[in-house]
């Protein structure tokens, strides 16, 4: 179960926005309980939201590759938004 806590700090917008990211992704199963992408459950995400088969396997490999850019956060919530945009940044390239 995903509970967005109430933690107060400098970084309260950063936090809320990254614990509600891992709480999606958690829901949609894009995670593994280690943090790192579930490949299949997010080539089978990207495939349902219409990406044709070599798009879906480089969805797969850039998310994961953000994902390892930022191991050294310890925070979920906070690491989940350079993680974001770490992939934002990359998928532009897949339009």
């Amino acid at each position: 179960m995903c509970i967005i806590s109430g933690k107060r700090n400098t970084n309260s917008y950063i936090v809320t926005r990254g614990c509600a990211i891992v709480c999606v992704s958690e829901k949609l199963e894009l995670l593994e309980v280690n943090g790192e992408v579930n490949q299949k459950n997010a080539h089978e995400f990207a495939i349902n939201d219409g990406a044709e088969e070599e798009v879906a396997t480089e969805f797969v490999a850039e998310a994961s590759d953000c994902v390892t850019q930022h191991k050294g956060v310890d925070d979920e919530c906070l690491r989940a938004l350079p993680i974001a945009k770490c992939f934002r940044t990359k998928n532009k390239d897949l339009d």
